[in-house]
């Protein structure tokens, strides 16, 4: 007897966190399948090497893909409704390259976290597509936990971002004030 699994289309957060998983998908097939009311989804710790699998995850406001071995942002055109997206700590290189339909349909994300990458250039952190999401509010390179992209130590980081990024409130998780502004402003 094959077990009813209908309930499943209603779930609203899943943890798949420390299990080991390469990948979403299996064999080609359509990945967490359609799981429109899922909000919150937890797959840090893992191998995932892509995102691909999660287009049927529409209503989703979390995703937390921090530790696993991301190296391109992709499959985020479906995900308009994204909140937050927390990345740290995988091998993205460079964010300016990684968009495609992706990361600048998500246009309600206002969290985005990418500590511990190895970013090594402003060129490489996608500013220009981060500056067209408009809810963006809190942006970070570098945290406590998973320390410092490289491009945090680069000269005129922190103004570039700030510069071009206007929406942003919060960079590094230090609050981003008319001061620091003003700063940007003069050396920019």
């Amino acid at each position: 007897m094959v077990p009813d699994l209908s309930f499943a289309r209603y779930l609203t957060r899943v943890t798949l966190t420390d299990q080991r998983l390469v990948s979403l998908t299996d064999n080609g097939a359509a990945g967490l399948g359609d799981l429109p009311h899922l909000r919150e989804l937890y797959l840090q710790n893992n191998q995932l090497r892509n995102m691909d699998g999660l287009s049927g995850c529409t209503g989703l406001h979390k995703l937390w893909l921090c530790s696993n071995q991301l190296r391109q942002l992709e499959c985020l055109g479906q995900l308009r409704d994204l909140r937050e997206l927390w990345l740290q700590d995988n091998k993205f290189e460079d964010m300016s390259a990684a968009d495609g339909p992706g990361l600048g349909a998500c246009i309600n994300l206002q969290v985005l976290a990418l500590a511990g990458n190895p970013l090594t250039a402003c060129e490489s952190l996608g500013l220009t597509i981060l500056s067209t999401l408009p809810a963006l509010h809190d942006l970070s390179f570098a945290d406590p936990m998973f320390g410092a992209s490289p491009v945090v130590r680069t000269d005129g980081y922190r103004d570039s971002v700030i510069m071009q990024c206007r929406q942003v409130q919060m960079l590094d998780g230090v609050r981003v004030t008319g001061g620091a502004r003003a700063a940007a402003e003069d050396s920019y």
